[in-house]
């Protein structure tokens, strides 16, 4: 028993240590369930966001989401529903565990067949850090309930951290890990205290209630190293939500389960599950649709100290005694003042459209979308991937009229998004004059003849008026014999007043070089200088380039947890070392810029001059 158990344990946590050549050798079961995988997913074809969020609950797939979805769910903190989890786990191994009690099988063979369903869910889902995390503390439970001595949530968890970082010490700089510990700290230590002060409450939404409160308190300091500000409807989205999740996770890895036994099943299992999920979309479409949607905290050395109080202060007030109580609830009170103070008239809005600025980059995901207007003029600077989300960015900013538009080139994350322009009015378009025959180059151009508007190829050197700016095309000098789009691209320098910009499409290093002798005589050092970074800050940089202009911010528009590893950490120095304000779009949400009296800089509603 006790050599089974110590078997299985490190073939979960080992497991995923092996290449992917060497797993199919020496585990042939690793393929099949590779296989049972990308059954379910091919059989869900085309899908819907609440067919995708259905895979997404089940086994933790995420590609299949919309961006818009996406950002509607992260900025309510609803995306963790799509990262498997402890809650997964004990879902399958306590539907086998107790399924098997109530038929009266032996001890070791509940322990050997709930350990095994947890080794092929983990298969399944894959070796993320939170998967790991959930693995090795329901093995120790599972181990501790076979021996027959009973168990503590606590001890399993600290056993399982402590092993997986013998293991793999790299988990210790993991965010996804810390924030999976943290938040089951939570849950263990503070759900059912918290949910005794508010006893009040029926019994189960009391509990609801502290298991999110304990949670997102618990998380709070890693959660405000990765995103702008604590998502105010954080713990309602969840509460609304979470009667759902369970029978939405149940039904979808049913039908992950029956695809290869029968299709028609799992797609009825999958539908059944799509009820569940249309209630979790329309939830995270609701609330993330309010003008305030987050409260900023302050990230420096005093509010993070503060911060940690906050977390410590709850686990205080959790444990004394009730005459210790005191004095922890007058620390609560006291560090929460003080952070109130420090955040006060620092509501983060959904987006900073509605304000004043110059340069506005959308927030599209993994694409490109910059605005500028001056004089009562609009340019954009490409339209990213999905019209769903440009049509957002122009509709929250009020733009109805687009005086220029520049289509850089035809990849699909800078002109996809095309048709989002549909009920506004273009009037004049740059695009690349290099010879490219995809799909997509006849789409554009058919709407592009519909909408009216006067397109010419850009050609460097020329010019164009946006009020009291003038915008230069900086290249592409020869489109025709470019060896890829990328290098086609058209970049240009917006060149106003008080401010310049710097638009570097998804100019490679090579064309970069090739601009410098043409941007060095029309850099003007006595304004503000804003770039945005070549293909989403991609590795190929030249760093004579940007250090020439020098800038002061530097935006990176960017997807989160795209698949290219943008922005590399390369990108990010090169822009840092210069001294630039480094501002990210997977991370910050939109960037609006101004330059009335100084420097103003938003993002995601956050004013930092």
């Amino acid at each position: 028993m006790i050599a089974f158990a110590v078997a299985l344990w490190l073939g979960i946590l080992l497991l995923f240590e092996e290449p992917a050549s060497s797993l199919a050798l020496h585990f042939p079961t690793v393929r099949e369930i590779s296989d049972l995988k990308s059954a379910f997913l091919g059989s869900l074809g085309s899908v819907s966001d609440p067919e995708a969020l259905v895979a997404g609950l089940a086994i933790g797939e995420r590609e299949l989401l919309s961006e818009v979805a996406k950002d509607q769910m992260r900025e309510v903190s609803l995306t963790h529903l799509v990262a498997v989890s402890g809650a997964n786990l004990a879902i399958v191994m306590g539907a086998i565990w107790f399924l098997l009690g109530a038929l009266s099988a032996p001890r070791w063979l509940r322990f050997v067949l709930s350990g095994s369903a947890m080794l092929g869910y983990v298969l399944l889902v894959g070796p993320e850090s939170s998967v790991l995390r959930a693995g090795a503390m329901a093995l120790a439970v599972l181990i501790a309930l076979a021996l027959g001595r009973g168990s503590n949530a606590i001890h399993a968890l600290a056993i399982a951290v402590a092993v997986l970082l013998m293991i793999d010490q790299s988990l210790a700089f993991d965010l996804g890990f810390a924030l999976s510990v943290l938040a089951t700290l939570g849950l263990l230590l503070g759900a059912r205290p918290l949910a005794d002060r508010i006893g009040f409450l029926p019994r189960p939404l009391a509990l609801a209630l502290g298991a999110g409160l304990a949670a997102q308190i618990f998380t709070l300091p890693v959660i405000l190293m990765i995103q702008p500000g604590f998502p105010i409807f954080a713990i309602l989205a969840n509460l609304l939500v979470e009667p759902v999740v369970a029978p939405v996770t149940v039904l979808g890895i049913l039908a992950v389960l029956v695809t290869p036994i029968s299709p028609a099943l799992s797609h009825f299992s999958t539908w059944l599950a799509t009820i569940g999920t249309q209630w979790i979309l329309w939830i995270s479409q609701r609330l993330s649709a309010q003008e305030v949607t987050r409260l900023h905290l302050n990230f420096a050395f005093e509010g993070q100290l503060l911060i940690w109080g906050l977390v410590l202060g709850v686990i205080a007030t959790i444990t004394f005694k009730e005459k210790a109580r005191v004095f922890s609830v007058g620390f609560l009170v006291l560090d929460f003042a003080l952070l109130s103070a420090l955040s006060a008239g620092d509501l983060v809005r959904s987006d900073v459209a509605n304000q004043d600025w110059k340069v506005l980059a959308c927030d599209v995901g993994q694409g490109d979308a910059i605005l500028i207007r001056d004089g009562g003029r609009t340019a954009l600077i490409d339209v990213g991937r999905e019209p769903e989300l440009i049509q957002k960015c122009l509709g929250n900013a009020g733009i109805s009229k687009v005086d220029l538009l520049v289509l850089t080139h035809f990849d699909a994350d800078h002109v996809g998004g095309i048709s989002g322009l549909e009920k506004v009015s273009i009037s004049h378009v740059l695009i690349s004059g290099y010879e490219d025959d995809r799909p997509l180059v006849g789409v554009v151009e058919d709407f592009l003849a519909r909408s009216g508007a006067s397109v010419q190829e850009a050609v460097a050197g020329g010019r164009a008026k946006l009020g009291n700016c003038s915008l230069m095309v900086l290249g592409p000098k020869d489109p025709q014999s470019a060896a890829s789009s990328n290098d086609a691209s058209v970049t240009t320098l917006l060149d106003c007043a008080k401010y310049q910009v710097l638009a570097l499409a998804d100019a490679p290093e090579s064309a970069q070089r090739s601009l410098l002798p043409i941007l060095l005589p029309l850099i003007d050092a006595r304004k503000y200088r804003v770039v945005k970074v070549a293909h989403h800050g991609a590795g190929d940089q030249f760093s004579a380039l940007y250090a020439a202009f020098r800038p002061q911010v530097a935006i990176f528009s960017v997807g989160l947890g795209n698949t290219y590893g943008h922005p590399t950490k390369s990108a990010l120095k090169l822009t840092a070392e210069l001294g630039a304000i480094n501002l990210r779009t997977d991370l910050d949400g939109a960037v609006g810029i101004d330059f009335a009296s100084e420097l103003q800089i938003a993002t995601a509603g956050k004013l930092a001059s």
